[in-house]
């Protein structure tokens, strides 16, 4: 009954899934990036900017969005491999001003760790973290 289109991948690896980042190889196949062209044009942030970036494979953003009911923006991560990541970093380019962590309602459910444009957390295997963020209004 109708049409279905399915895409598959083949992947080539040495070792195990999680030596190979299958994970990672997964969602630039799902999900890949999609480039654009503009042209040049004054700017505060220089030739390259992240919106996000964080500082270790383990860990992947399901999602980056505007919360519900209020002006700060909820941040999801994932852990990938099932092993501990100690020490995770992800920087933005504007200045948190508040952050605390929610539960998927974007209920407070704690407090987070954050400096300027990086917030800094720990998680557990396959666990799921979510922050609301609040940044800075640029000027």
């Amino acid at each position: 009954m109708g049409t279905h289109d399915l895409n598959y991948a083949i992947y080539a690896q040495a070792g195990d899934w999680a030596h190979a980042m299958t994970p990672w190889q997964a969602s630039f196949f799902n999900a890949p990036l999609v480039g654009f062209e503009t042209s040049q044009h004054d700017g505060t942030l220089g030739k390259e900017c992240s919106l996000v970036k964080l500082n270790t494979h383990k860990v992947d953003i399901m999602a980056f969005k505007k919360a519900d009911e209020s002006d700060y923006y909820i941040v999801r991560f994932n852990e990938l491999y099932g092993k501990n990541a100690a020490g995770v970093s992800v920087s933005f380019p504007g200045k948190i001003i508040d952050a605390y962590e929610v539960n998927g309602q974007e209920v407070k459910t704690g407090d987070a760790n954050f400096t300027n444009g990086t917030l800094n957390f720990d998680m557990t295997k396959f666990l799921i973290r979510s922050f609301a963020v609040r940044f800075e209004k640029p000027m």
